[in-house]
């Protein structure tokens, strides 16, 4: 059996796991069965978690109407799930990806210089205490903005985040 889907984060407190699907991330309780079992492969789990595959739906053109009906994200390109762009990331993935890049210090910075308290306390709940890192966030946008970042740099940030193993 080949995985073709990602884990992007397990939550041990909530005994949950987001998975990308390739066409949609989905936030699962992960089967009792799995966590009842320790001894399970590697090969099992992803057998088991291959029964919460949900249904793919068919291809349908979104009308017109009901795209200009959705708030435009500025400095994210458009969430193309078949990309292979992940939608979100676990935070260490993302701070691994910055402090890769080289990026890290200089997030941090702009946070730090966020002079407005009630936006600060965002920005600090935004790196320190999410569980996971979404490519429209508001802070990433502004932050990503602040560094000069296009919507594809944040796209490789994303692909890079979503392949580290810590």
């Amino acid at each position: 059996m080949s995985k073709d889907f990602n884990i992007v984060s397990i939550d041990t407190q909530n005994n949950s796991i987001i998975i990308n699907w390739g066409w949609v991330t989905l936030n699962h309780s992960i089967p009792l069965y799995i966590l009842e079992n320790l001894e399970l492969s590697q090969q099992e789990i992803l057998e088991h978690l291959e029964y919460m595959r949900p249904v793919q739906p068919p291809q349908y053109e979104i009308p017109t109407t009901l795209l200009d009906m959705a708030p435009a994200v500025e400095g994210v390109s458009e969430a193309d799930t078949g990309s292979g762009v992940p939608f979100s990331v676990s935070r260490a993935q993302g701070k691994a990806a910055l402090v890769q890049a080289g990026l890290w210090e200089a997030v941090k910075s702009y946070a730090d210089s966020i002079e407005d308290p009630t936006q600060a306390a965002l920005a600090d709940i935004a790196l320190n205490d999410t569980a996971t890192w979404e490519r429209s966030s508001p802070f990433l946008v502004a932050a990503a903005q602040s560094l000069g970042m296009s919507g594809e740099d944040i796209d490789n940030l994303f692909i890079q985040a979503s392949e580290v193993r810590l």
